[in-house]
Parts: C-alpha cells; sequence; structure tokens
C-alpha cells in the first residue's frame, strides 16, 4: 500500500510541478465528475417518481437536470481526457529534463557502471508512461473513493441498514483485490530478470544492426530457441500466478454478488411495504452499479500503482544516487582485500568540492602514481603510471589490447577518478577546476565513437553549440569529411542514418564526423585512440598528411597498434599490464630491442611477407 501510494506521489507531484495551473484544471474538473455521480442518481430518482405521480412539470424540470448533468459530464470527460493527456506530455518532458540535470552534475563516469543506473535504464525508457500512468492512478483512485462515499451517503437515506451492507463487503472485495494486485506485482517481481532477457533476445533477433550476421550464420533458430526457453519459464511461474488469481476472482465476485443481493434485497422488501418509492428503488438499483464501478476503478488503479511502484523506485533511486555522487565526489574502493589504497581528493565536511573555472590554455598535463580499476574489480587496470605530456608534444601509447591504454587516456581527460594518486593540469589537481571549464580545452576521438542519426550540423556542433556554418565546415576540412557535405543535396542540413530517412555513411566516414567533433573544439589537449581503424589506406594516408598540422602546438595524446602512425610521435609509451615499461622515441625503442621493437618487428614482417606474396602471384611463370 505504502510502495503504491508513495509512487502516485511521487508522480503527481511532478504532475503539478510540470504545469501547476493545468494540473489545478484538471483535478477541478476530475472532482467535479466524481460530484455528478450521486446528483445523476437523485436527479433519476425524481424523473421517475414525478412521472409515476403524473407530475409533468417536475419531471421536466428533472429531466432537464439530468441532461445538463449527462452534458456537463461528457463535457467534463473530454476536456479531462484533453488536459490529461497534455499534462502527461509536460510531466514526461519535465522529468525527462530533471533526469538529464541530474546525471549531467555527475563529474565522472564511475555511477555509469553502477547497478543504481544500469537499473533504472527500463524504467527511463518507459519514463513516460510510467509518470502518466501514476499520477492518473492516484487522481482516479481518489475520485473513485469520493464516489463511493458520495454515492454511500445518497443510500444512506433510503436506509442505513443499505451503506452499512455495502462497507461491509466493500472491505472484503478490497483486501481480495488488493491480494489480486499483490500477485500480480509477485509475478512481474519474480520474472523481472527473465522478462529483462527476453526484451534483449527479442531486440538481438529483430535488431538491424545484428540480423545480416545473425542470419549469414543460421543463428536465428538458436536465439528463437533460447527465447522459447525464457518465455517458457515466464509463463510456467505465471500460470501459478494466474490460477491463484482465478480463485481471487472467484471470490471477489462472489462478496460483490452478496453485498448487491443484499442492499436490494433490503430496498425490494421496503418498497412492498411502501416505505420506497419506485423512483428511490431505482435509484439504490443504480446506486448499487455506480459503486461497484467505483470500486472496480479503485482496484484497478491500486493494481496499476503497485506494478508502476518498481519504476518510480529505480527513478527516485537514480535521482538520489546521481545528487550523492555529484555531491560526495567519491568513487568505488576497491573490493576487501586489495592492495590499492583509496586517496583521492573528497570534499570538505559540506559535501562539496571548492573548484575553480579553468583559464587560458592548457600547456601541461601530468599523472602521478595512477591507479585506477572500474566499479566492481578489486585489481587496479592501471597500475602507479606517473607520465607528463606538455604542450606541442604527441604521445603515442602503444601495447597489446588490454594494457589499458584508452583507460589511461580517460583518466587524463578526467572523465574517472583514479584510486590512487592523481591528473595535475598546469600543476593543479583536475578537480579543482570546474569540470565544463578544463573539458572545455580537451576533446577526444575514442574508437567506440558516436554515429548520430541527426544531421550533418548537428554531428559536428554538438560538441561546440552555437557554432556558425563556417566554422562547422573548416573543423570538417581539418578531419577529411568535407566530401560528405558536397555531394548531399542538402548540406550540412542532410540528415544521416537511414532509421530516419537519411544517408547511411561508411564506417570511416561516420569516424571522421567523430574527428571533427574532436576538432571543432579546437582543444589544447586531444585524445585520438585509433582514428585511422576505419580507414581505408587512401583516406589513413591523407589523415597523416593532416596529423602534423592536427597536433602542432597541442598535447597530442595517439593510441594506436598501427605503428607507421605511432613512429610519428615524439614520444613513445609502451604500456603492459597497465604498467609503463618503456618510453623514448621510435629510434631509441628501437634500439633498446625490447617490447616495442619486437612488436614493430612483427607487424612490418607480416606486411613484407604480404608485399612479397603479392608480387611472387603477379610475376610471370
Amino acid at each position: 500500500m505504502r510502495a503504491a501510494f508513495s509512487s502516485g506521489l511521487f508522480a503527481l507531484r511532478r504532475y503539478y510541478q510540470a504545469a501547476p495551473a493545468v494540473f489545478v484544471a484538471l483535478a477541478a474538473m476530475s472532482v467535479a465528475l466524481a460530484v455528478f455521480s450521486p446528483i445523476r442518481l437523485v436527479f433519476q430518482r425524481a424523473i421517475v417518481d414525478s412521472f409515476a405521480t403524473g407530475k409533468t412539470t417536475q419531471t421536466a424540470v428533472a429531466l432537464s437536470g439530468f441532461f445538463i448533468v449527462i452534458l456537463c459530464s461528457g463535457i467534463l470527460s473530454n476536456l479531462t481526457r484533453i488536459f490529461g493527456d497534455l499534462l502527461s506530455d509536460l510531466c514526461t518532458m519535465s522529468t525527462a529534463d530533471e533526469i538529464s540535470r541530474v546525471l549531467d552534475k555527475v563529474e565522472t563516469m564511475e555511477f555509469y557502471h553502477s547497478p543504481d543506473y544500469l537499473n533504472s535504464l527500463h524504467a527511463i525508457q518507459y519514463l513516460g508512461a510510467t509518470m502518466s500512468s501514476s499520477a492518473k492512478g492516484l487522481i482516479n483512485g481518489v475520485l473513485a473513493l469520493i464516489t463511493i462515499f458520495s454515492v454511500l451517503a445518497v443510500t444512506w437515506f433510503v436506509d442505513p441498514l443499505v451503506p452499512a451492507v455495502l462497507l461491509a463487503t466493500l472491505f472484503p472485495q478490497a483486501l481480495l483485490q488488493k491480494h489480486t494486485a499483490h500477485l500480480k506485482y509477485t509475478g512481474l517481481i519474480n520474472t523481472a530478470s527473465e522478462q529483462r532477457k527476453i526484451g534483449y533476445m527479442r531486440r538481438l533477433i529483430f535488431n538491424e544492426e545484428n540480423l545480416r550476421e545473425l542470419r549469414f550464420l543460421g543463428a536465428l533458430p538458436y536465439l528463437r530457441n533460447m527465447y522459447s526457453s525464457l518465455m517458457e519459464v515466464v509463463l510456467s511461474r505465471q500460470r501459478k500466478v494466474y490460477g491463484k488469481q482465478a480463485w481471487t476472482n472467484f471470490a471477489l465476485a462472489t462478496t460483490s454478488l452478496a453485498g448487491v443481493a443484499a442492499a436490494m434485497a433490503i430496498g425490494v422488501l421496503k418498497l412492498e411495504k411502501g416505505f420506497l418509492t419506485v423512483g428511490t428503488f431505482v435509484m439504490l438499483f443504480s446506486a448499487v452499479g455506480e459503486l461497484s464501478g467505483a470500486l472496480s476503478t479503485l482496484m484497478t488503479y491500486y493494481g496499476l500503482l503497485l506494478d508502476n511502484a518498481v519504476h518510480i523506485k529505480a527513478l527516485k533511486q537514480l535521482m538520489a544516487s546521481a545528487e550523492a555522487h555529484a555531491r560526495s565526489g567519491t568513487v568505488r574502493a576497491p573490493e576487501p582485500g586489495s592492495s590499492i589504497p583509496l586517496t583521492i581528493n573528497s570534499p570538505g565536511p559540506t559535501g562539496s568540492t571548492s573548484s575553480t573555472g579553468f583559464v587560458g590554455s592548457i600547456d601541461c598535463i601530468e599523472a602521478r602514481h595512477l591507479s585506477f580499476g572500474y566499479p566492481g574489480m578489486s585489481e587496479p587496470v592501471i597500475k602507479d603510471v606517473s607520465l607528463t605530456l606538455k604542450r606541442g608534444e604527441t604521445v603515442a601509447l602503444v601495447g597489446v589490447n588490454g594494457a589499458g591504454k584508452t583507460t589511461l587516456s580517460k583518466l587524463l581527460l578526467g572523465m574517472y577518478r583514479p584510486w590512487s594518486g592523481t591528473v595535475l593540469v598546469n600543476g593543479r589537481p583536475i578537480e579543482e577546476y570546474e569540470r565544463d571549464s578544463v573539458r572545455a580545452r580537451m576533446a577526444c576521438l575514442f574508437q567506440d565513437f558516436g554515429k548520430f542519426y541527426l544531421t550533418i550540423r548537428d554531428n559536428v556542433a554538438i560538441a561546440a553549440p552555437g557554432s556558425d556554418d563556417g566554422r562547422i565546415l573548416h573543423a570538417l576540412d581539418r578531419a577529411g569529411a568535407r566530401n560528405i557535405v558536397d555531394r548531399e543535396k542538402d548540406g550540412l542540413s542532410s540528415r544521416l542514418g537511414k532509421r530516419f530517412g537519411g544517408t547511411e555513411l561508411s564506417g570511416g566516414e561516420w569516424q571522421k564526423l567523430a574527428l571533427a567533433r574532436a576538432l571543432i573544439r579546437d582543444p589544447d589537449f586531444i585524445v585520438l585512440d585509433e582514428p585511422s581503424s576505419a580507414l581505408d589506406a587512401l583516406a589513413e594516408y591523407e589523415l597523416y598528411v593532416k596529423f602534423k598540422g592536427i597536433a602542432r602546438n597541442k598535447i597530442c595524446l595517439l593510441i594506436s597498434h598501427r605503428f607507421t602512425t605511432v613512429s610519428l610521435a615524439d614520444r613513445i609509451v609502451v604500456l603492459q599490464d597497465g604498467r609503463i615499461v618503456e618510453e623514448g622515441t621510435h629510434q631509441d625503442l628501437m634500439t633498446l630491442g625490447g617490447i616495442y621493437a619486437r612488436m614493430y618487428h612483427l607487424q612490418t614482417d607480416r606486411y613484407r611477407e604480404g608485399a612479397d606474396v603479392t608480387d611472387e602471384g603477379s610475376s610471370p611463370p
């Protein structure tokens, strides 16, 4: 009961905050609709009694009043639906905006790995339906209560015993309805894990991004079997719930019928003895029907509130956790037994850091004894790493997959807080700066770059809102993506992605747009993570021709497996198992003959062997 009421109040507050005037108007019209029920019953009795006694004038007046109530009810019903839909949309929009603003306060990315965030994704996906049905559920539930007690008041004038009998059966019905809602809620909770997996399997089977590979592999029957197995688990549990619900509903119907029968028996006896008029009896008959409908409405919306309670709870936890994370500035500590201490710059007693806006340019970024692991890990990915990057220098990070290259770059960008150690920007800890002011001087192109199904203009300007077309085109030129604009008839306004009827780009073209997003900020510090991974040989060559111009007078951190690119760097840092094991120029590391030299020779020898095979295959016999 408390969970259902709490979820309704949460949604109701959001309704009021979204549009107070619309909310008040909706509430007033809804109360009027509830009050019209007993008024309609009174007019109905007057019509029958005046007609039975031949009082034509009174009959006409009663009929007029009855039809006016019906007309007003119809108008208010339509207005209530319109205002309710409008308020639902406004509430969804304002709540989504509020959640987005709360999440934007989170300084670093650890929160997005947390169960609070991951478990709330489903609730956010159905935010509109959840907020709408919860608010309407509470409003309509309260109105159903008003209807019930106002109609009971009308029946009291017929005979005080009638409402007493109806109330006597009302409470058992309420308990049975609550039990029915609880059974449904329990069924949802018991199958929640399987339902999420079923949703994933459904997306996997029908998602266009996966469909080609799955069809080629002939994997759809395998996935359908997995889907069917999960459905069978859900259905077997739900069948048990449905059986219990059937018996509960039978008991509910029996109890309701007993109350109606008892009330009608009282009415018939009083009618036979002349204590009731025909009109009063008809009113009593209609009142019993009104009560039954109102009770059904009340319990239906109670069940709905109970269903939505889990989603509302997830949303509330998400917002509370995000606020707490933003205030505390803490990260998840390693699991017990780990040797990595948790020593970060935490806020003072007030729970907030004293940050200042970053002014000027970034001339130096330094990592001091960084250790870090992602939430849930007991061992660090980055282990006691110290590194200094200076303006005008291009530093390449190399290492095998999983060595920690991308993770280290994200720490240097301030996206995560280290377990221990610190990142310094111009000699000050990065957390001492206001987040957005320092990040405005940074940019990144990650290997898992985003593909945004927006216009070309929006794909680039999203990184620097307010940019004019000249600035956007300049960034596209520098990234080698100007040809994408030139070939589209709508230019920068061309929509991308076939999902919305736009142009689908190749992987390399999407990557060039991501590079343009990084360059439009004109950053002091830029991270390029596998910048040529999706490019063909010609496009890769063109990028490297531009590379020196892009990196000039900046701090550039380059992550790449292609040693032809890495050799262009001023300094090369080799990571192995989260530690720096080698550092120097290309020539220094080749002379050293260590890990870098072996990796370089393995790659160049492979290319050379490929070239030899090609030459042999093309030579005359």
